[in-house]
């Protein structure tokens, strides 16, 4: 064999080694599992007192403590932590049902996570209508993350929690709140504790409290509980 074809073949190979180092450098990454992602208390723990101002009502100011005013009724709380449509919109749906089920016991309020209480008053007074309607509407006293005890995750948009005796029962961390994908299981969960069979979101969008319903997008999570 010839001097001259081996440098050649040796040459050849390294060009071929170097290619298919530069495709695979160049090949997009395999798409990896969405990481669960978590906000507040979780299935099975007990919920700490969570100090808040409301802002709507005949109380408009009072102050008072969620966990230990609802005592060991079955309790839904839901925090917003960023104001968009899909949060709002969710909620409003959510919570509106919500005080429909109080005479069967679940107590229910919306919380807002905001370092401006100033600011977060004002929106609570322009949007008044597309917010949710016979249910306490507050702010967190602690600020954006609330109390340490509660261990809210502020890069999440909206975290919903369902107690029952003082237990969670049911948690949705909510990174893109869709009204379609998310509002089912809650519902779901709230009769599981209240009794009575969950509404068809097209129902409830029929309610006469409702707002406009725009923007929502799909976001899968959260757990909850069967009622012993």
């Amino acid at each position: 064999m010839s001097r001259p074809f081996v440098w050649s073949s040796i040459l050849l190979a390294l060009i071929t080694l170097n290619i298919d180092a530069q495709e695979r450098e160049a090949a997009p990454p395999v798409d990896a599992p969405a990481e669960a992602v978590f906000s507040g208390p979780q299935i099975g723990e007990p919920i700490a007192p969570f100090p808040v101002q409301l802002l709507t009502g005949d109380d408009t100011g009072k102050k008072i403590e969620l966990a230990a005013d609802a005592g060991e009724k079955p309790t839904l709380i839901f925090f917003i932590h960023e104001v968009n449509r899909p949060s709002i919109g969710l909620a409003r749906v959510l919570m509106n049902y919500a005080a429909t089920r109080k005479a069967d016991g679940l107590e229910s309020a919306l919380v807002f996570l905001s370092a401006d209480k100033t600011e977060t008053q004002a929106f609570v007074g322009r949007a008044s209508g597309a917010l949710p309607q016979r249910v306490p509407v507050a702010i967190a006293s602690d600020g954006a993350e609330g109390p340490g005890s509660w261990g809210l995750n502020r890069k999440v948009q909206v975290t919903i929690v369902l107690a029952n005796k003082k237990e969670v029962v049911g948690n949705w961390a909510l990174v893109q709140p869709g009204l379609a994908t998310d509002a089912p299981p809650v519902l779901a969960a709230i009769c599981k504790q209240v009794g009575g069979e969950p509404p068809a979101i097209e129902k409830l969008l029929e309610s006469p409290m409702r707002g406009p319903q725009r923007g929502q997008q799909p976001r899968p999570g959260g757990t909850e509980k069967k009622p012993e």
